[in-house]
């Protein structure tokens, strides 16, 4: 409805927004939604044929019928012979990592380390715009010296889901490493209230494409 104006101003932000929240979760037609926006750049995100096709190729492995999935391989095929026509190479998972999802009380989170000395668990957020942990686990992190002072950024102000805004404490976590995947010196932000560690764009835009394969639980990052 934000995609098309109906009932509610067009908005391809909140539209791209809503599809990531519905194609991390599995749902093939946001995932097939969310490949057009990418391959057009509408919504926000930039125009990014290696993003639409993992976007379309995951709308193809979750389709609910052949019908849909001719459609959404046609897609995918598609932006394939597009991107070899300009010369951008395919995208494949060869070099991926697969990180394995745990389960935890009907949540599937990821094992995180923290600067090699703590390891928490962390919900893969996409609409988040940096690695998010709660003021209550924050505190635990400075008590027992795996975030010092110096690592402190400062404050920076965050637009919510809701519409409204929240100022932040901001940090740098120094090293943080996802299964076989160790990045450095990624901002990570101090929500007041507690709730889930979330992975957000902070972490995930340091990769050049990143994926969830639903069927093995598993996330691709390339």
């Amino acid at each position: 409805m934000y995609e098309n104006g109906q009932g509610v101003p067009q908005d391809f932000g909140k539209a791209a927004m809503l599809f990531r929240k519905a194609a991390d979760q599995g749902l093939a037609p946001a995932q097939y939604f969310l490949g057009e926006m990418y391959e057009n750049g509408q919504g926000g995100v930039p125009q990014d044929y290696a993003q639409a096709y993992t976007w379309y190729k995951l709308a193809a492995s979750n389709a609910a019928d052949d019908r849909t999935r001719d459609m959404d391989v046609k897609a995918r095929d598609s932006i394939a012979a597009r991107m070899a026509a300009s010369g951008i190479p395919s995208v494949t998972t060869t070099n991926a990592s697969a990180i394995t999802f745990e389960e935890q009380g009907g949540t599937f989170v990821l094992p995180v380390l923290i600067n090699n000395a703590i390891t928490l668990s962390f919900v893969v957020d996409s609409g988040a715009t940096d690695v998010s942990i709660p003021r209550d686990v924050f505190s635990t992190l400075i008590r027992s010296n795996t975030i010092s002072q110096a690592d402190i950024i400062g404050r920076k102000t965050y637009r919510l889901a809701d519409g409204s805004t929240s100022v932040e404490t901001t940090f740098r976590i120094r090293v943080l490493k996802v299964g076989d995947r160790e990045l450095q010196n990624v901002t990570a932000s101090v929500p007041p209230e507690t709730g889930s560690l979330l992975l957000g764009q902070s972490f995930l835009s340091r990769f050049k494409s990143w994926s969830i394969d639903n069927q093995r639980h598993v996330l691709l990052l390339n």
